[in-house]
């Protein structure tokens, strides 16, 4: 074929549906001499079929593998060349002629259509000249109509506002005002967009920040004189000082607005506010929002109060509406409270304790879900510190960012009523609590006895945990004057020490559902002011979930007694407690070391220990003992171990219970009782107890012992026989297990009968009668053993010798 009509050698598709094929509606010499150019690109993943006739094909088609849709062109696109050469003198057929120019003609049509896309200069006018490409800048024609490398806009325009930012900049630098009074009054520019304050009411006093313009729907925003407003500036440390919102911290000052406003920023910005070293006074309550930070310098930072100020130091925010829900999770419950190394003081009294400042208010209230609250609370009306939020295992589902978390380290001395009171949350890390002096009173009036707590009624406790446990470090309480020390009401608690010492009226209570793992509780100098009787540890509780208070070790001591008050030391009349091991000192003071009401008192387990210098009247006028245990006969499940040493009694029993075991060992003086009361009588009770009055062994069980009798008469003669035991035992449970002698024996028919009839607390009696004197016996002896006040022994009669030298008769 010929080609005659003009064509640009493009075909074009647009397909909606995959497409593998496209055809050329142009001649094709060669099957590369397509390109295809798919949505703008050059592909090249296809492959072309085509019939070649007389050297034309006119069906040529791209191939591709997976279907495609968009803009597809075909595209002609030889590279000019030469496929024939006529020979000279050669034959010349028109076929061959056609083909070179056909050939010759699609080139020349494809570089036309290319020469369409260049850029063209007037008729006349020679073409532009392009600069060297740079990827950076944009083609643009200069002043004398010649092509260059210019800046792109965007580019330009980034210059030209760098270039107003250091102009504003330079402007904003010069505008630092010296207090925050002379921004107030200031006309500022419009073109300003931050100011400097050097400081709030004196250059470098502290208070200096930085404020960007604001609105006046900004809380926080400020009107300078010409009508902007502006507000604080977030900084990069994202820290500001207190001082920034107007506090003084000069000691004298009222800083309660200042102090609440910064807590209100921390909140709504997520900064932290930085209480400076110095001292706050406030007249007002402090209120914390939900997320605020407040941070003090290494508890150097005070914040106290005026003594005409009659409320609370601080409260989380909506805490009078929260207190007592039992929903975590209730409308404007705060998530988080941190509150950093910061010192409260309530000027409850003056420093010398001689007057009262001002009896009326309160501590720190919160009621929060993470509570971050490591502070020194001093000298406060009320209760020192409170912390409530419910318990439960958390929402299901759960809730995004659940949990108690929460971390406790404070010290609190001298509090009008109790020092700490925790209703949770749960589950929480309770590192440190120091509390010393709840009920604190003036000098003139510290010996006026025991004061009432007003929240719980009855006895004043320094720390106490009210249904809701935590992990806790330590609680050292000590020194209330008014009042006990440590009072855990229920809940599940984990610590590795709780500690009551020196306080008037009792050290440790536990009752309600508590449970729990203990490594330590040490109780000392407690109780014995004025004729009070409370224990030095109580436990009262029930367990949790059949779960059980287990105490590591529980260590009693009156070391250098304050108060010689005859006082009880640990009264156990609650269920499921085990102590491991159990030290109580009573220093020569008078009470029962450990008390156990077992009536009550059930599954108690004492595990080990040592109970030393317990003597004296004890408070219901009885011998003070070691281990008294009580019970009407339903008690059951109890296990007691210890060593006891210079007690005024070992065991003292009241009642038989069904189920226990008591293992004692003792070393006591003339004097002394190893036991007194009520001797075991069922089968379940399983007693050990042993050692020495004035050196000679008392017990429980018989070591087995001997006494001579004469060999020369036939006389029925009453022997008795020492038994060692600390109380008489009775018939049935011992007996005369053997005779010897020491010439040529005696003989069976010697004896006439042998047994014992009659006990008491120092003797068992035996009856002897020969049939047969036998004066070559200088010194025969009649042996005793196996009598044991653990174990009742079955009764029995033998009639005959069991050998030549030896017989026994049971009783």
């Amino acid at each position: 074929m010929s080609i005659t009509s003009p064509d640009d050698r493009i075909t074009e598709y647009n397909p909606v549906v995959a497409t593998t094929e496209f055809a050329a509606d142009f001649p094709v010499f060669n099957s590369s001499d397509l390109k295809v150019i798919h949505d703008g690109e050059e592909r090249s993943d296809f492959t072309v079929t085509a019939t070649y006739v007389d050297g034309i094909s006119t069906d040529a088609k791209v191939v591709f593998l997976l279907g495609i849709v968009g803009k597809v062109q075909v595209v002609g696109a030889r590279e000019p060349r030469r496929t024939n050469r006529f020979q000279n003198g050669g034959p010349l057929p028109i076929r061959d002629q056609n083909l070179a120019l056909d050939t010759l003609e699609s080139e020349v049509q494809e570089l036309a259509r290319n020469i369409n896309r260049a850029p063209l200069s007037p008729y006349g006018v020679p073409g532009p000249r392009f600069p060297i490409p740079d990827g950076s800048m944009l083609i643009g024609w200069d002043g004398s109509g010649n092509l260059e490398n210019k800046i792109s806009e965007s580019a330009s325009q980034a210059a030209a506002e760098a270039a107003a930012e250091a102009a504003l900049a330079a402007a904003n630098a010069g505008f630092v005002f010296d207090t925050h009074a002379d921004f107030l009054a200031a006309n500022i520019p419009a073109i300003l967009m931050f100011v400097q304050i050097a400081g709030y009411h004196a250059p470098g006093d502290g208070g200096g920040h930085m404020r960007e313009r604001s609105t006046a729907l900004d809380v926080f925003a400020e009107q300078s004189a010409d009508g902007s407003w502006w507000a604080p500036s977030v900084p990069p440390s994202g820290r500001i000082s207190v001082k920034a919102f107007g506090a003084r911290v000069n000691g004298a000052s009222d800083d309660i607005t200042a102090i609440n406003k910064a807590l209100e920023f921390s909140s709504e910005y997520g900064v932290e506010i930085h209480q400076p070293v110095g001292k706050s006074m406030i007249g007002a309550l402090i209120t914390i929002p939900d997320r605020a930070a407040w941070l003090g310098v290494n508890f150097m930072s005070v914040v106290e109060k005026l003594p005409t100020y009659a409320g609370a130091m601080l409260k989380s925010e909506n805490f009078d509406v929260l207190t007592g829900t039992s929903d975590p999770f209730a409308a404007g419950v705060p998530e988080t409270i941190l509150v950093d190394q910061i010192t409260f003081n309530g000027n409850y009294q003056s420093q010398d304790r001689a007057t009262y400042l001002q009896t009326s208010g309160d501590g720190c209230k919160i009621f929060a879900r993470k509570p971050y609250f490591r502070a020194r609370i001093f000298n406060m009306q009320g209760e020192g510190f409170y912390c409530e939020c419910p318990n439960g295992n958390g929402p299901i589902p759960l809730k995004p960012n659940y949990s108690r978390q929460a971390l406790i380290d404070l010290y609190i001395h001298g509090t009008q009523y109790e020092g700490i009171i925790w209703k949770g949350p749960a589950d929480v890390r309770m590192d440190h609590v120091f509390q010393t002096d709840a009920g604190s009173r003036i000098t003139s009036q510290e010996n006026n006895g025991l004061i009432s707590s007003p929240r719980f009624g009855g006895m004043l406790y320094g720390a106490v945990i009210d249904g809701v446990g935590a992990e806790i470090g330590f609680i050292h309480s000590w020194g209330n004057l008014a009042g006990s020390g440590i009072r855990w009401n229920g809940g599940r608690v984990n610590a590795d020490l709780l500690m009551a010492e020196s306080c008037r009226y009792g050290g440790l209570k536990i009752e309600g559902s508590a449970f729990g793992a203990i490594n330590t509780i040490d109780v000392h100098r407690t109780g014995g002011f004025n004729g009070d009787t409370t224990p030095d540890f109580i436990y009262d509780g029930s367990g949790g979930n059949n779960a059980k208070v287990k105490i590591k070790c529980l260590t009693l001591y009156r070391s250098n007694p304050a108060y010689t008050t005859p006082r009880n030391g640990a009264v156990i009349t609650g269920d499921f407690i085990e102590i491991g091991n159990f030290e109580a000192e009573g220093s020569n003071t008078a009470g029962h070391a450990l008390v156990i009401e077992n009536d009550t008192a059930q599954w108690i387990s004492v595990n080990g220990g040592d109970i030393s210098r317990w003597k004296g009247a004890a408070p219901d006028g009885l011998e003070s003992s070691a281990v008294y245990r009580k019970t009407t006969g339903t008690g059951n499940m109890l296990n007691v171990k210890a060593n006891v040493r210079d007690c005024g009694v070992g065991l003292r029993s009241a009642g038989t219970p069904r189920v226990e075991t008591i293992d004692l060992q003792c070393f006591f003086a003339t004097g002394q009782l190893m036991f007194t009361g009520d001797l075991k009588t069922n089968a379940g009770q399983r007693w050990d107890i042993r050692g020495t009055i004035n050196g000679v062994y008392v017990g429980s069980k018989n070591k087995g012992v001997s006494v001579a009798f004469n060999a020369n008469s036939t006389l029925e003669q009453d022997i008795p026989i020492a038994h060692g035991l600390f109380a008489a035992p009775p018939l049935g449970s011992f007996w005369v297990n053997g005779i010897s002698d020491t010439g040529t024996g005696i003989t069976a028919g010697a004896f006439q009968y042998v047994y014992a009839y009659n006990s008491d607390a120092t003797n068992i009696y035996a009856k002897v009668k020969l049939s047969t004197a036998n004066g070559s016996d200088t010194q025969p002896r009649l042996h005793w053993g196996g009598g044991d006040l653990s174990d009742v022994v079955v009764t029995c009669h033998m009639a005959e010798m069991l050998s030549q030298n030896r017989r026994r008769t049971c009783i």
